[in-house]
C-alpha cells in the first residue's frame, strides 16, 4: 500500500496551549447565550398514598414535558391573510433563538371530576341547596389552615360542594358518561397545518388543501347550537393546548370585520348572577382550550372572577369564558380570543427590532431596553389595578407571567359616535377619553385559587420541585398566599423593562451591609418567622435599574412586590393583601403618566405603533 501523507499545521512560535480546565469558571461566565432559554417544567409525583391508590394510572401516564410537547406560543408560521394571529409580531422575530421564551409552569397532575366520591379532605357541606341567582358561600369548604391549593383532591372537594352547583352555571355542559376522543384528530390536523406553513407553502395550503390537507375537524357539542371548526393551534401549554376555532353561530351584532380588528369586550356589563347575558355575546373567531385530564377548575375561577368584579373597570381585563364541555377523557373550554398577542410577543418583537438595528449599525444588539418606559408603566398600571381587584375579591391568579397577559387595544366605545372616534392623547387614570378601551387581558387561570373556599387564616405550601421562576416563599418552603402573584407581577414588569426573565438575589439587611451599587433602591428588609427564631430576609433585583428611568417609582414597586411582608404595617389590620401599598404605587405611576404622556411621540403614539404592527401583519399575504 502507498503511504498516506498527513499535513499537520504548526502553531506559531509564541503560541502557548491552555493548561487550565476546559470550562474555566471565569471564562464560562463571559460566554452566556444572548437570550433566555425556557424553564422546562417537570411533572411532580408529590401526591399522597390515598391518591396513588385511587389514581394508579397517574404514575404511568405520559409526561407532557417530553420532546414534542414543549412548544412556544410564538411557534406559529405564515398563514392566510384572513386568519387571526395570536402573535402578530412573529414575522419580526424569525430568529427564535433570540426570543424570550415562555416559562413552563409546574403543576400537580391529577383528574378533577364532578359528582364522584367525596375526597378525604376536611370538607364543609352546606345543609340545603340555595337558589342559582349567584354564588353563595356559607363558610369555608376546605377547613384545613395549611394545604396545597393545587392538589386535585382539594379542587374536587370545592367543585363538588359548590352551592349553587357548577351544573347550574350558564355554558357548563357535563358529559361524564361519554368519551370525546377529539384531541387526537385535532392534533393531527393542526400538525399538518403547521408543517405546511413551515415548508413555505401557505398559499398552497389554501389553494390545494383538498389534496394535501384533511378537512378541519368540526366539533359539535350536545346541548348547544354552536359548531366549532378548528383552524390552527395558537398556544401550547403544559397540559392544555389552545386552538383558534370558527364559531358557526356568532352574535348577530358581530361582523367579521369586528372579529378581525378586535374582540369587543363587554366585561363592563357583568350582571350579578352566574347566568350571565354578556357571555352570550359571541364572535366568529374564538379560542378553544383542550385539557387532558379534564378539569372544570379554570371555568369556575373565570366565572367567579367575572361575577365578583361585576361592572368594575378591572373586569374588562379578564378573558371571558363562554362554555365548558367536560367529558370522561378530556375537557374543552371555549374562551374569548384576542388578536393583539401577549406581552411576551411585544417584548420579543422589541428584542428582534433592537437586534436588527444593532446589526445594521455594526453593534451587537440583542440586549438593553426594547419597550419604552412609558408603555411599560402604562401596562404596569393596568396589571396593578387588575391584580389588586382580584385579591380584594378573594381570587389569586397563581400563574402571572408575560405570556399570560394579552394586549387589549380596542377602539374607544361610547354612546356618541363622535366620542367613540376620539381617543385623546392626554392620559386619564379614570379611563376617560377612550383610555378605558386600552389595557391588558389576563388569561390562563388554571392555577387560580378561590380564597373564599378556605379559612381566613389559611396559608399554602408548595410540595412540588421549585425553580427560580417561583416566589421566594415557595423556594424556601415557607407558607405563602398572595406572594405568588406579587412575584409573578414583578416578573412581568421585569420582562417589560429588561427583556429578561426575573432574577433576584438575597441580600443582607441595610443596617448590616452596605448597599450594592445601582441596586440599593430595589432592596427592602423583610422580617419573617421561620422555625423558632426570626429570620431577616430581603430580596433585590439582580440587574440594576437604568439611571434615566423613573428609578424612585420602579424601586418602590419592586420593593413592594419582592418583599411584601415588609409593607404589612401599612395595611389594614396588618394583613394581606397589599391593597394600600399597590394602590399607592399605581397612583404614583398614574400621576407620572398624566404629566408625561405627551413627551416625544407620546403614549398614544407608541400604542398606535403597536396597533399598526398588528394591522400590518394581518394585511400581508
Amino acid at each position: 500500500t502507498e503511504p498516506h501523507t498527513r499535513y499537520v499545521a504548526l502553531p506559531p512560535e509564541d503560541y502557548e496551549p491552555p493548561r487550565t480546565q476546559y470550562r474555566d469558571a471565569h471564562l464560562l461566565a463571559q460566554n452566556r447565550l444572548p437570550f433566555m432559554t425556557p424553564i422546562v417544567e417537570q411533572t411532580e409525583s408529590s401526591l399522597g398514598a390515598a391518591t396513588a391508590r385511587t389514581e394508579r394510572d397517574y404514575f404511568s401516564a405520559k409526561t407532557p414535558c417530553r420532546p414534542g410537547h414543549d412548544r412556544s406560543p410564538m411557534d406559529v408560521d405564515e398563514t392566510d391573510a384572513d386568519e387571526q394571529w395570536s402573535s402578530p409580531f412573529e414575522e419580526a422575530v424569525a430568529d427564535k433563538r433570540k426570543m424570550l421564551q415562555p416559562i413552563r409552569t409546574k403543576t400537580t397532575k391529577g383528574i378533577v371530576t364532578i359528582g364522584g366520591p367525596k375526597p378525604k379532605t376536611t370538607l364543609h357541606t352546606p345543609s340545603a341547596k340555595t337558589s342559582t341567582d349567584g354564588p353563595v358561600h356559607r363558610g369555608p369548604i376546605i377547613t384545613d389552615t395549611q394545604c396545597n391549593p393545587m392538589d386535585p383532591q382539594i379542587r374536587e372537594a370545592i367543585l363538588t360542594a359548590l352551592q349553587p352547583p357548577l351544573t347550574s352555571y350558564e355554558g357548563y355542559h357535563e358529559h361524564l358518561d361519554t368519551t370525546s376522543g377529539k384531541t387526537a384528530e385535532i392534533r393531527r390536523y393542526t400538525r399538518q397545518v403547521a408543517q405546511g406553513r413551515k415548508s413555505g407553502a401557505a398559499d398552497r395550503v389554501s389553494s390545494s388543501s383538498s389534496s394535501t390537507l384533511a378537512l378541519p375537524p368540526l366539533l359539535h357539542f350536545e346541548g348547544i347550537k354552536h359548531a366549532y371548526s378548528v383552524k390552527r393551534e395558537v398556544g401550547a401549554g403544559a397540559f392544555a393546548p389552545v386552538y383558534l376555532v370558527e364559531n358557526s353561530h356568532p352574535s348577530p351584532t358581530t361582523t367579521d370585520d369586528d372579529d378581525d380588528d378586535n374582540a369587543t369586550n363587554e366585561n363592563n356589563k357583568h350582571p350579578s348572577s352566574t347566568t350571565t347575558t354578556p357571555h352570550r355575546h359571541r364572535h366568529r373567531l374564538e379560542a378553544l382550550k383542550s385539557e387532558s385530564p379534564p378539569s372544570a377548575w379554570e371555568f369556575y375561577i373565570l366565572r367567579q372572577a367575572a361575577y365578583r368584579l361585576g361592572s368594575s373597570r378591572a373586569a374588562a381585563s379578564l378573558v371571558r369564558a363562554h362554555e365548558m364541555h367536560l367529558f370522561r377523557d378530556e375537557g374543552f373550554l371555549v374562551e374569548e380570543f384576542r388578536v393583539q398577542g401577549t406581552l411576551l410577543d411585544l417584548v420579543n418583537a422589541g428584542r428582534a427590532e433592537a437586534s436588527a438595528a444593532g446589526a445594521a449599525g455594526g453593534g451587537g444588539g440583542g440586549g438593553g431596553v426594547v419597550v419604552d418606559e412609558t408603555v411599560a408603566m402604562f401596562f404596569a398600571v393596568e396589571m396593578l389595578r387588575t391584580v389588586a381587584a382580584l385579591h380584594e375579591h378573594g381570587i389569586i391568579h397563581g400563574d402571572l407571567k408575560p405570556d399570560n397577559v394579552l394586549l387589549r387595544l380596542d377602539p374607544p366605545s361610547s354612546s356618541s359616535a363622535v366620542e367613540a372616534a376620539d381617543w385623546t392623547p392626554q392620559y386619564a387614570r379614570d379611563g376617560a377619553g377612550g383610555w378605558a378601551a386600552k389595557g391588558i387581558s389576563l388569561i390562563d387561570f388554571g392555577r387560580g385559587i378561590d380564597l373564599r373556599s378556605f379559612p381566613t387564616d389559611v396559608t399554602f405550601l408548595a410540595d412540588w420541585p421549585t425553580s427560580a421562576a417561583d416566589c421566594a416563599e415557595m423556594r424556601e418552603a415557607r407558607p405563602w398566599t398572595f406572594h405568588v402573584d406579587y412575584h409573578g407581577l414583578a416578573a412581568v414588569l421585569h420582562a417589560l423593562l429588561f427583556a429578561r426573565h426575573l432574577e433576584t438575589v438575597a441580600v443582607a439587611p441595610a443596617a448590616e451591609a452596605a448597599p450594592r451599587h445601582g441596586a440599593a433602591e430595589t432592596t427592602t428588609t423583610t422580617t419573617t418567622t421561620a422555625g423558632a427564631g426570626a429570620l431577616k430576609k430581603s430580596y433585590a433585583l439582580k440587574l440594576p435599574l437604568k439611571r434615566y428611568w423613573q428609578t424612585d417609582i420602579w424601586a418602590a414597586c419592586f420593593e413592594l412586590l419582592l418583599n411584601p411582608a415588609a409593607a404589612l404595617a401599612d395595611e389594614e389590620g396588618g394583613r394581606f393583601p397589599l391593597t394600600r401599598g399597590m394602590a399607592a404605587v399605581r397612583e404614583r405611576m398614574e400621576s407620572w403618566l398624566e404629566a408625561n404622556c405627551e413627551r416625544g411621540v407620546g403614549l398614544k403614539g407608541l400604542l398606535r405603533r403597536i396597533e399598526g404592527a398588528v394591522a400590518q401583519r394581518r394585511r400581508r399575504r
